[in-house]
């Protein structure tokens, strides 16, 4: 029959990296933070909802006091 053939084998799988490691190190962690754009865009959100909270606040806070100085309009006119 012949000789028995080797099977494929990988020629650096001992000098692999493993999953989501791939820059070691503390400069390696810097330049893979400098790298990820998730958590600015995240920030980008919440400055935009916090803007839009602060606009509503105002708006209830105005529409509130001439409410207010409304009715005590209306309250001190009935009362006289």
């Amino acid at each position: 029959m012949g000789a028995a053939q080797k099977p494929a084998q990988l020629r650096h799988a001992g000098r692999r990296r493993s999953a989501g490691r791939g820059d070691r190190g503390p400069s390696g962690l810097i330049a893979r933070f400098s790298r990820n754009e998730s958590g600015a865009t995240a920030i980008e959100y919440g400055l935009i909802c916090a803007l839009i909270f602060l606009a509503i606040v105002g708006a209830v806070t105005l529409f509130a006091n001439n409410s207010t100085d409304m009715f005590n309009t209306v309250a001190t006119e009935i009362a006289s």
